[in-house]
């Protein structure tokens, strides 16, 4: 069991592997093996554009990220809260005690560089060019042993689909009820989000329409929904939530702009909606 650490560290722009300007802060709460931590950023593009959340570590001269998490930057600002379980380290052979800081990725739409921003936990300098996500300590395994290894990785994500492709199948018990069993698991594997300043809706994470399967045989006709791949395509992301009524909601990121948005919504079956900080943007969603 990990130690608990609680801390605020500040996020910097980077440049050419040099430290510019202040750019937010992140909020890091680690305990029984799970790290959770409440971002705040601002730089970087206008545009909309994911961000690749990692922790990194000193590995001699590279700085190796794992992923932790993905959100999405607006008008420049990006807030969200990333929860992840120590065995996606551990699977690596690293630990929460090892990690130096956390490296955020921007990018836009067409895959272009839009910022990157760091924190560095411990006194060790950084390169933000050293930067790298391969971890290249595989690279001294044999030829036989790489090829080996992705084919385990496929076989054991196969088997866990297909686990969860059964609970989701169980006749007796309701769906709801599979799924409120299931929701502190969804928590700790997909990444958070704050779109909302009041309650009625919280606990939002983010999901791809591959995700919808595991909602169950009700639900999996979103996932190849046309409004909702569209809307996947431009935002790069769809939002599962808590309604203060404790029902689960699926919602798409769009936008509010009159009639004809509440009408295309409500004909793929989105017929409820609630804005975002933003005036005009916010998520189109039905209860679960």
């Amino acid at each position: 069991m990990s130690e608990y650490r609680h801390f605020i560290a500040y996020m910097y722009e980077y440049e050419d592997g040099k430290k510019t300007k202040n750019a937010g802060f992140v909020k890091v709460n680690m305990r029984n093996g799970i790290c959770r931590m409440q971002l705040k950023i601002r730089g970087g593009r206008k545009e909309p554009m994911e961000c690749r959340i990692y922790g990194f570590f000193h590995e001699r001269e590279w700085l190796y990220g794992i992923l932790m998490g993905r959100s999405v930057m607006r008008g420049g600002s990006c807030e969200c809260t990333v929860t992840t379980s120590e065995n996606v380290f551990q699977e690596q052979g690293y630990s929460f005690t090892q990690i130096s800081g956390v490296w955020i990725q921007a990018e836009t739409e067409e895959k272009q560089p839009g910022g990157l921003f760091l924190t560095v936990w411990d006194e060790r300098p950084v390169d933000s060019r050293k930067l790298t996500t391969e971890h290249f300590t595989e690279k001294k395994k044999d030829e036989t042993e790489s090829e080996a290894e992705p084919e385990a990785d496929s076989k054991k994500e196969a088997e866990e689909q297909q686990e969860l492709e059964a609970q989701n199948r169980q006749g007796d018990q309701p769906e709801k009820y599979s799924l409120s069993g299931r929701w502190e698991q969804f928590q700790f594997h997909y990444p958070h989000m704050i779109p909302f300043t009041d309650s009625e809706i919280t606990e939002c994470i983010q999901i791809a329409p591959k995700d919808i399967m595991f909602l169950g045989e009700k639900e999996s006709v979103y996932a190849s929904s046309p409004f909702v791949q569209q809307k996947y395509m431009k935002y790069h992301h769809l939002m599962l939530g808590r309604h203060e009524s404790g029902q689960y909601i699926l919602a798409v990121p769009g936008l509010n702009r009159g009639t004809q948005d509440r009408n295309l919504a409500a004909m793929y079956g989105f017929p409820e909606y609630k804005a975002a900080e933003e005036k005009e943007f916010g998520y189109w969603y039905h209860f679960l």
